[in-house]
């Protein structure tokens, strides 16, 4: 029998026991970069230079099949000039948010499952910001961290629970679903993101007033599955949750959605 309860996870978290772990230099200096509509080209690659992990994510992303470059891109500053910085930013992000957050060594293949659902989730909110006129960066950003305190909570499990009382990874999976707002709630704190980022992360799932970062995200995350997939999108089903009154979101929007599928895919493929 496990030893490890959501009541003990939270107080954890709560007493500081669990340290969020830190957001890269990289990963923070490009969040506060995409949020600023004067960033330029210039200071993302210096940025990007910094770290070989990402500027080679970097490299293979404005090469992949998704990309279709005419030509070989060979260096940071020809893929910002190809992809431009809003893309450049988002791969940067992912790159160095993976490497550095989304692991969770006792559940590998639970945290792998996570960092692909999180960045489909990113992709298809960036687009639904797109349909509506909302800043496409924050989005990217609400959707890449949704689920992160799910990610953090498997972090939590392998680090106080005794080797013989490791719980499963469906009990385990259940304690992440369970805790991911407290511990998202927590991590945002901890890395001081932008106030507009902040505030949809830490809004409790349709208490209160909505912000609207925080519903494209919230919808983002439960599309993001089924649009990906074969499977033809329930469009009558999504009209009718929440989120979409929240957005003014029509069955007309879901048809543009579902016509990105394979475009979608294609991205998530060739993303960090």
């Amino acid at each position: 029998m496990s030893t490890v309860t959501a009541d003990g996870l939270e107080r954890h978290i709560t007493d500081g026991q669990f340290r969020i772990p830190p957001m890269s230099e990289v990963a923070q200096r490009v969040t506060e970069l995409a949020s600023d509509p004067d960033s330029s080209a210039a200071v993302f690659v210096e940025l990007v230079h910094r770290d070989p992990g990402i500027a080679s994510e970097l490299l293979r992303y404005a090469n992949s099949a998704a990309l279709a470059a005419r030509v070989e891109i060979v260096s940071v500053r020809q893929a910002v000039v190809h992809l431009g910085i809003q893309r450049v930013s988002q791969v940067a992000l992912a790159a160095s948010l993976r490497s550095g957050v989304f692991d969770a060594q006792a559940y590998a293949g639970l945290a792998k499952l996570h960092w692909t659902h999180s960045i489909a989730t990113a992709l298809v909110a960036k687009r639904i910001a797109r349909l509506l006129t909302e800043n496409v960066e924050v989005a990217f950003l609400c959707g890449l961290l949704w689920r992160i305190g799910a990610t953090l909570v498997l972090r939590a499990i392998g680090e106080f629970a005794e080797g013989a009382s490791l719980p499963d990874e469906d009990e385990a999976d259940l304690l992440a679903d369970e805790l991911n707002e407290r511990f998202r709630e927590a991590a945002s704190e901890a890395w001081n993101l932008p106030t507009v980022v902040a505030r949809a992360l830490t809004t409790r799932t349709f208490v209160g007033e909505k912000p609207i970062e925080a519903c494209i995200a919230s919808l983002a995350h439960d599309i993001a599955p089924q649009l990906l997939s074969d499977e033809p999108l329930d469009i009558e089903a999504y009209t009718a949750r929440p989120e979409a009154e929240c957005l003014n979101l029509y069955p007309e929007h879901f048809d543009e959605l579902a016509a990105l599928a394979e475009e979608l895919r294609a991205e998530l493929e060739a993303m960090p």
